[in-house]
């Protein structure tokens, strides 16, 4: 039976109690001599942009089919129950866990605090100044120190378990620090607010990269039209912005399968696309390493092979139905937004905007060209609004070729 549980969560940033929300957890459960005896872990869809990438690695497209926290506090609840909750920086985690539990309407468990420690939990970090007589300077530092390597740090159940490694090994080391766990209480959770987590979405499951073929085959046969200028008009459509995002691949799985074409004439029609984007790069007679990078990601996507261009030529007609969006050729004073970039560098586009007479604005108008996004599969607030107002949402990969075409 558990005695103890670790949890650690990854969060899109440090304001509990404003905008930011947490999209992993990871809980290890102990027994009274700190080995593991279960544990739980999975992504969170935060329904906001994804936060410091940077850290801990999340991409946004991971978080699409992940579940909400409401989906999943039960079963963290029901591990956490009866158990002296442990974390490195216990008073950031439990301040996340009380202000997710508010939102998902659960309250009464504790109150979101960096000052005092909440009843029934115990932090690592004050564990380890009863050992070293001061506070460790990093987790990392605390890790190094007594010798725990941590697999994958900044990965939510990788960080609780070396969190419960530190605390085993301190306990070991001080009496103290074995009495002071061992006599500290335990948190309780009405049973009413226990129960399963209706879905799990784990890093593992997310990072691969599905093909379009794969997407098609999952779904359902609907009513077809037989007709290949929806799946036509589709693709130039998600092409023409030169970036492809997770919204566009499913849109174009939904549009092949309603449409009816076979999956080699799917493959032809990719390719009739791609062929397009090529030209487009050869318009100056060259095709350089950074044209060569974007359209080889995009056949990447596609499950096509750049060198596989090959088009006879009544296909090559229907390129004619082919043109660069607008937000890649908009006219001086073209407005765009930022989203997901952090200060600095949303004022180094900025003023990368201006000089090519160019406005970034704050908000999401009609009048807005496209939204630019660290990650295309964002869903920030202003992402959401700009795909509600059929705005396109871009990768920041698409800024070196913007070019002001000028007013006509």
């Amino acid at each position: 039976m558990a005695r103890y549980s670790v949890i650690d969560f990854e969060t899109t940033g440090i304001h509990w109690g404003a905008h930011d929300r947490v999209v992993e957890v990871g809980i290890s459960l102990l027994d009274e001599n700190f080995d593991e005896v279960d544990c739980f872990e999975t992504l969170v869809n935060p329904k906001r942009d994804p936060g410091p990438q940077h850290i801990h690695g999340i991409q946004a497209s991971w978080l699409l089919h992940a579940p909400e926290f409401k989906d999943v506090y039960p079963k963290m609840l029901a591990m956490l129950d009866g158990t002296t909750v442990l974390a490195h920086n216990a008073p950031f985690d439990a301040s996340f866990l009380f202000s997710e539990l508010a939102r998902a309407g659960v309250d009464g468990l504790g109150e979101p605090s960096m000052s005092s420690l909440s009843p029934g939990f115990r932090c690592t970090k004050r564990i380890a100044k009863l050992v070293f007589g001061t506070n460790p300077q990093s987790f990392e530092w605390l890790c190094s120190q007594l010798g725990v390597t941590n697999e994958h740090p900044h990965a939510a159940l990788s960080d609780a378990r070396a969190a419960a490694k530190v605390t085993k090994l301190l306990a070991l080391e001080s009496m103290e620090v074995l009495a002071h766990l061992e006599d500290a209480e335990t948190f309780k959770v009405p049973e009413r607010h226990l129960g399963e987590a209706e879905r799990i979405h784990l890093r593992s499951g997310a990072t691969g990269i599905s093909s379009l073929a794969s997407r098609i085959e999952a779904l359902p046969p609907m009513m077809a039209t037989d007709s290949s200028s929806d799946y036509l008009a589709v693709i130039f459509e998600s092409l023409a912005d030169l970036v492809l995002d997770e919204f566009e691949l499913q849109k174009l799985a939904t549009t092949a399968v309603n449409s009816g074409i076979s999956i080699e004439e799917v493959r032809d029609l990719n390719r009739l696309a791609l062929l397009a984007v090529s030209r487009f790069f050869l318009e100056d007679g060259l095709l350089d390493d950074s044209e060569r990078g974007v359209l080889e990601a995009l056949a990447r996507q596609l499950g096509e092979d750049v060198a596989d261009l090959n088009i006879d030529s009544d296909q090559y007609l229907k390129l004619t139905d082919f043109t660069i969006h607008s937000v890649l050729r908009p006219p001086v004073g073209g407005q765009y937004v930022l989203t997901g970039f952090s200060e600095s560098r949303k004022r180094e586009l900025t003023q990368l905007f201006v000089e090519m007479q160019l406005e970034v604005k704050s908000s999401v108008s009609k009048r807005t060209l496209g939204v630019i996004a660290l990650d295309p599969d964002s869903q920030s607030g202003k992402a959401t609004k700009a795909r509600q107002l059929g705005i396109p949402v871009l990768g920041q990969q698409v800024i070196p070729f913007i070019r002001t075409q000028g007013t006509s």
